[in-house]
């Protein structure tokens, strides 16, 4: 049974959040209402994977992470976030957080990317500090699926257009799917994304 704690303060968000990654099989959902719940739960029982908001009432998902990979720093930690987080996104992965999940993100793919933190979470992964940014070992990256679809679709060597007309979505859309999945594994172009993409397991 893989477990999940998710630390969120508001009430409507834990209830989503808990629906959502609850369709899971083989998962168990626990909620936290402040961080310091989630640091008590966190030391009274270990969980495979904690889903905080980088934001937290009084307090912000940044020292959250901080805190928890305090307490056991093999604790692997998933943010949630929004568009307009991206600097204290930037410091929570350099904390070590082992990546993030929009909370725009349609409920089936949010499920597939805590699917795919949970399988990660129990595999060795590669580091990819050679492509220009900062990385632990043993972290891993969450991507959702149109993401992966992304990153796929570089990996056969399809431009942006074509990987649009695969999705049947714009090519704006994949440039912006683009930009996320260059952020989570730390990289500045297509070429460092599909070689860490295969490194981290993400690619076959």
């Amino acid at each position: 049974m893989a477990t999940v704690l998710i630390c969120d303060d508001r009430t409507d968000v834990q209830d989503q959040l808990r629906r959502v990654v609850g369709v899971l099989p083989g998962v168990e959902v626990e909620v936290a209402a402040s961080c310091a719940e989630a640091l008590q739960r966190r030391s009274q029982r270990s969980f495979d994977l904690v889903l905080v908001s980088l934001e937290l009432l009084g307090r912000t998902g940044v020292e959250a992470v901080r805190d928890l990979l305090g307490l056991h720093p093999v604790a692997r930690v998933v943010l949630l976030t929004s568009p307009d987080e991206a600097d204290l996104l930037d410091e929570a992965l350099t904390l070590g957080a082992a990546g993030y999940v929009c909370r725009s993100t349609p409920a089936d793919e949010f499920a597939a990317a805590i699917a795919t933190a949970l399988t990660l979470a129990a595999l060795p992964v590669q580091t990819d500090a050679g492509a220009g940014g900062h990385s632990d070992a043993g972290s891993a990256v969450v991507l959702t699926e149109r993401e992966w679809q992304v990153l796929t679709g570089m990996s056969l060597g399809k431009s942006k257009a074509e990987i649009g007309r695969d999705l049947f979505v714009s090519e704006d859309t994949v440039k912006t799917h683009a930009r996320h999945l260059f952020r989570k594994l730390q990289v500045a172009d297509r070429a460092h994304a599909v070689a860490a993409g295969f490194r981290r397991g993400l690619l076959r």
